[in-house]
């Protein structure tokens, strides 16, 4: 009776101990991560066609809502386009407006969709990831928001009929017996598509902002000519003589001599000039 009594009472050794509390360990973990897997399985048969727990835009929980509801909500929260404030400005010059008189609209049904795509993308860990995802941390959309070019344009165009203006080459004017120079212009035109991206980053924030107008200019060849009117009035002070080989010398009044006038535009390189010349068909 003691020699069973020992045989039964033996313990067990290390090996099989540690064998035993794996096997409880793996079997717990395994009972875990298939609880875990049920419990997001029955979520998201829960929320078939809904936005999955822990989805948001702009502080509006979208938890549970199908796409005509995210919709919905989304409209009454987003109200930017209309009442936020655009003022483009050039120089002193200020236009103030609603964002959506540049085209600016908030793509609610694209949100909606985004929402709902969230957990329901990619391959099935890569769905539970997100799920997990925003359940525990929770996933913030921004908004979208496009701009309609045809009606930024539109707007811009009224815009552009103030302040475009065209190129002018500076001039000389010849009345009487005096030369009067013309000043040229620097052509002034508002880059439609450069402003409409210039808006574009206060756009995304959905922030009033204060935008300088893209204007793109363009500078005359000559823009004073009023050097060389000063030349030319010179020449005109005075009777002109004009001497050739074998002929008489030929006086002419002034009178004559500013009818007889050219003035013919010279380029070298990105300078120009006007050159003071004779009419060689009247002279000759």
């Amino acid at each position: 009776m003691d020699a069973t009594q020992r045989i039964g009472e033996r313990k067990p050794n290390a090996l099989t101990v540690f064998t035993r509390l794996l096997a409880a360990a793996f079997t717990a973990l395994g009972t875990i991560i298939l609880a875990a897997f049920m419990f997001l399985i029955v979520v998201r048969a829960m929320y078939v066609n809904r936005a999955l727990p822990g989805i948001s835009l702009a502080g509006v929980s979208l938890t549970g809502l199908k796409h005509e509801q995210i919709v919905t909500t989304l409209q009454t929260q987003f109200t930017y386009p209309e009442e936020g404030t655009i003022v483009l400005t050039d120089g002193e010059l200020a236009w103030m407006m609603p964002p959506s008189e540049l085209g600016v609209r908030v793509d609610f049904d694209a949100m909606a969709t985004r929402a709902l795509t969230v957990g329901r993308s990619g391959s099935i860990m890569d769905r539970l990831g997100q799920q997990i995802d925003a359940w525990y941390q929770g996933v913030v959309l921004s908004p979208i928001l496009h701009i309609d070019h045809v009606v930024g344009q539109h707007r811009l165009n009224q815009i552009a009929a103030t302040i475009d203006r065209p190129t002018i080459e500076a001039a000389l004017e010849v009345i009487g017996e005096e030369v009067f120079p013309k000043p040229g212009q620097v052509g002034r035109m508002v880059n439609l598509e450069g402003t409409l991206e210039a808006i574009r980053p206060a756009v995304i924030q959905m922030v009033d902002a204060v935008i300088p107008v893209v204007i793109e200019e363009k500078s005359p060849k000559i823009l004073d000519a009023s050097e060389t009117a000063a030349t030319a009035n010179q020449l005109l002070s005075e009777p002109l003589t004009i001497t050739a080989d074998g002929a008489d010398d030929l006086v002419l009044p002034a009178r004559t001599v500013a009818t007889l006038l050219l003035f013919e535009l010279q380029e070298s390189g990105t300078a120009a000039k006007y050159q003071i010349a004779l009419d060689p068909d009247a002279v000759s």
